[in-house]
């Protein structure tokens, strides 16, 4: 949802900045075409997802060993 908002606001607002923060976090994203921006979403879904899969175990273990 977040790629997705910034996208709107890069094509809403006239943000260089959201230009290259984009091209410089995802890899082989260039500004907006359409396989790019499929890529974009695929590599932020993964990365959530990977988050994920690191955080809530860790976060699991913390509640039950200190909580």
């Amino acid at each position: 949802m977040s790629y997705l908002l910034c996208i709107a606001a890069g094509l809403v607002l006239p943000a260089p900045a959201m230009h290259a923060f984009l091209t410089t976090v995802i890899p082989w994203f260039r500004w907006l075409d359409l396989g790019s921006f499929v890529l974009g979403l695929v590599f932020v879904a993964a990365l959530g997802w990977y988050a994920a899969a690191v955080f809530v175990p860790l976060y699991t273990w913390a509640l039950r060993r200190f909580g």
